[in-house]
């Protein structure tokens, strides 16, 4: 058998073996296993959303975000630059932005000769898709507020306060989470 024959039967073999297959194709069998992977993915999505909030709070009680590591409230910036590296440049004295961290620091003297943290805020993109009604259902009710264009809700995390913030369009629609801070009360 030539190469030329041998070409010719692969390629007709492999059209009828198409045809057959093409044949038996159902596309509502595709429908359904779509809408069964959509309806997974929605679950393991809320899975993964209810875990965030809940170490949210969790680490929120410690001074802490999901994004800081070890540092958190009355940590110094000296600590924080040792571990860290320079912070963002042309950020406002008293605040330390490391935005490939997504994670800020808001130092204040208190009654001390050292500058600490009294403020974090985190915009990890992990809370883009996590909504208003999501962080209420799962953490409760909390301390409510909604203004033209933002809205927040606040919690009592033992010595701290764990804020949500969320953008508010212009029909009033709040949006999902833009921003989490923890402070000092």
């Amino acid at each position: 058998m030539n190469n030329k024959h041998a070409f010719k039967l692969v390629l007709t073999t492999m059209l009828g073996v198409g045809t057959i297959l093409v044949g038996t194709f159902d596309p509502n069998e595709v429908h359904a296993a779509n809408s069964h992977y959509s309806i997974a993915h929605t679950a393991i999505q809320k899975e993964n959303h209810t875990a965030l909030l809940d170490q949210t709070k969790e680490l929120a009680t410690k001074g802490k975000v999901v994004t800081s590591e070890e540092f958190g409230i009355y940590s110094t910036q000296k600590e924080i630059e040792n571990k860290w590296g320079k912070a963002d440049k042309n950020i406002p004295k008293g605040e330390l932005r490391y935005s490939k961290r997504s994670t800020a620091f808001y130092l204040d003297k208190f009654d001390t000769p050292t500058e600490a943290v009294y403020l974090l805020k985190t915009t990890d993109k992990r809370y883009a898709n996590i909504s208003y009604s999501e962080v209420k259902k799962r953490l409760g009710k909390g301390s409510e507020y909604k203004g033209n264009d933002s809205a927040h809700i606040s919690y009592d995390a033992k010595d701290y306060a764990l804020t949500f913030y969320f953008p508010v369009d212009k029909q009033g629609k709040i949006g999902n989470v833009k921003s989490v801070e923890v402070s000092v009360h």
